[in-house]
């Protein structure tokens, strides 16, 4: 064989084995769930154990949980294949919401379809429901920062920790009204109004972790009526869950939306797509 043909065939051989590679990599990129880590610090078994309880009783608390790997796996789709108003409406929401300090100059969505994020289930007292949703998520660090948002088109859950973990507030509602002042767009002349309703639950031995209602210039005793809860705006009312270091707010989505998607019967798994 002459030296040329062994070149040629050298040549031959190692771009064969460059493509190879290459299809190998971008094969495994497409496979494997590609998201970050940040939020391990809070994935403990009893935060996961208390959050999932606490759906029991409000099925908020679920925006509080990260997928797994199986879920990434079974439910995450391209993003590419969404109706790009759909995202669009989700970042206009999340920036309504949150502070333009706190927010990357662009959020990375992850897009979940029919994501089973529950089986109905009878319990002793209470029947936990079946909860399927279409959401785009996202989480990042920023200025000390980790947070992790999630968006179903009706619910709005924003996960907020320091990297660093701070000394536990002595006082949780003194945390919680700092919190909101410093991560959302809520006028601080309305924070002197916050009334709340907490209740507590331990995750360990020295842990205690509260949850329930924030009222935001909002006269719950008085706007009992269909129409007052119509008129609502975003932060008259907040659902909580905090340890006094990390904080877990929810809202309810209060602004025009086109690509609202009706609410599903919530005793059952019923689905109604969002996309």
């Amino acid at each position: 064989m002459s030296r040329k043909t062994v070149r040629d065939h050298v040549h031959e051989d190692f771009t064969w084995l460059y493509f190879t590679t290459i299809v190998i990599i971008l094969v495994c990129a497409t496979l494997k769930p590609v998201h970050s880590d940040i939020n391990r610090m809070v994935r403990s078994h009893h935060f996961n154990t208390t959050l999932n309880k606490l759906a029991d009783r409000n099925l908020v608390y679920l925006f509080a949980l990260w997928p797994n790997d199986d879920e990434f796996t079974s439910y995450r789709i391209d993003l590419s294949t969404l109706p790009p108003t759909i995202v669009e409406h989700a970042a206009s929401w999340i920036r309504r919401v949150v502070k333009h300090e706190w927010l990357p100059t662009e959020m990375q969505f992850i897009a979940m379809k029919d994501w089973k994020r529950r089986e109905r289930r009878v319990l002793p007292r209470v029947i936990a429901y079946g909860v399927i949703v279409d959401a785009l998520i996202t989480e990042f660090s920023l200025r000390g920062y980790n947070f992790q948002i999630q968006d179903d088109g009706k619910h709005l859950g924003v996960l907020i920790f320091p990297v660093k973990p701070n000394q536990i507030a002595s006082s949780i509602e003194d945390h919680i009204t700092n919190s909101i002042s410093k991560f959302f767009n809520i006028s601080p002349s309305k924070l002197g109004s916050i009334e709340f309703t907490l209740k507590h639950s331990r995750i360990g031995a020295n842990e205690k972790i509260y949850y329930g209602d924030v009222w935001c210039d909002w006269d719950k005793q008085k706007n009992t009526s269909c129409d007052a809860f119509k008129s609502q705006t975003w932060w008259n009312h907040m659902v909580v869950c905090t340890d006094g270091n990390f904080i877990y707010l929810h809202f309810d989505e209060r602004l025009p939306n086109p690509n609202r998607h009706p609410r599903a019967i919530s005793f059952t798994t019923e689905h109604n797509p969002r996309f």
